[in-house]
């Protein structure tokens, strides 16, 4: 049996527009897997003067989530009038060998992952604890800060990198720095 469940939901204000964003799941039932990611799907509807309509919508966003439940999303402020979904704990498939967190930006009517950031990169012994949005070069998207710890000669050296949103949707290093050591991407 399969069943679609709703996850999640947040009214908020995008782009001057009221809208309401569902994020759903769809698994078999019962599921006992821990691997067993759910196809998950996200729902956007915008107020009009004759109610709510559909928006933007994606039936097959990826898969995420574990034991065959949906994934934790937060809505982000990514712009001074502009909001994203992040999903943590993403299992992309892109992504195997690691949690993500996934950065998804709608883009007219149509989303968009922008950026995802593995929780940890054994090959370069990096460790991710944090990110945020900062004011960066664009007006209407922020930066996105990305601070990790990274192990150097047996010594744990804080790293930041500094992501600007590129003309092509998504987010590129533009800045790195290890310790007080600054260098470009």
């Amino acid at each position: 049996c399969v069943t679609t469940t709703a996850v999640w939901s947040k009214q908020y204000q995008d782009s001057g527009e009221q809208k309401i964003g569902i994020v759903w799941y769809s698994a078999v039932e019962p599921n006992r897997c821990h691997a067993c990611y759910p196809q998950t799907g996200l729902t956007v509807f915008v107020k009009t003067d004759a109610g709510w309509r559909v928006y933007a919508d994606e039936k097959r966003l990826f898969f995420s989530g574990e034991w065959g439940r949906g994934p934790h999303v937060e809505l982000v402020k990514v712009g001074p009038d502009k909001y994203g979904f992040m999903f943590y704990g993403d299992a992309d498939f892109r992504n195997l060998g690691g949690l993500s967190d996934t950065l998804v930006m709608q883009a007219e009517q149509t989303f968009s992952k922008t950026v995802s950031i593995k929780r940890s990169d054994p090959e370069r012994e990096l460790k991710y604890v944090a990110y945020s949005f900062i004011p960066g070069v664009r007006r209407d998207l922020y930066a996105l800060r990305l601070d990790a710890q990274q192990k150097q000669r047996n010594v744990v050296v804080p790293v930041t990198v500094i992501f600007e949103m590129s003309d092509e949707g998504t987010y590129l290093p533009v800045a790195w720095r290890e310790g007080n050591r600054v260098t470009g991407p």
